[in-house]
């Protein structure tokens, strides 16, 4: 890991795999420091975060996660606007009318 880093790894992806392994390390405060980092750097689910990435339900019961939920809602909404697309709700639905 502190290898990788040294040779310049340093995006999403590797941020949100730092964070799903701290996270099965029990290590969670962790976790949530890459999450946080992955989603600053544009990560996010196509759906349900817990659905989609099941190893994030290690961190769904902390209050911290909900910030994180709403915030990669609302990057996946950014990059669905800019591609034409419509919303997603809360509950991962398409917002079928939006005007």
């Amino acid at each position: 890991c502190i290898r990788d880093r040294s040779q310049g790894v340093d995006n999403f992806a590797f941020s949100s795999s730092l964070a799903l392994h701290s996270a099965m390390r029990g290590d969670i405060d962790s976790a949530f420091d890459y999450l946080n980092s992955a989603i600053a750097r544009g990560w996010a689910t196509v759906g349900e975060p817990t659905v989609v990435e099941p190893r994030l339900t290690l961190m769904a019961d902390d209050p911290r996660f909900e910030l994180a939920r709403a915030t990669m809602l609302m990057t996946l909404n950014r990059d669905r606007e800019i591609v034409g697309l419509p919303p997603f709700d809360d509950y991962s639905q398409v917002i079928a009318d939006v005007q």
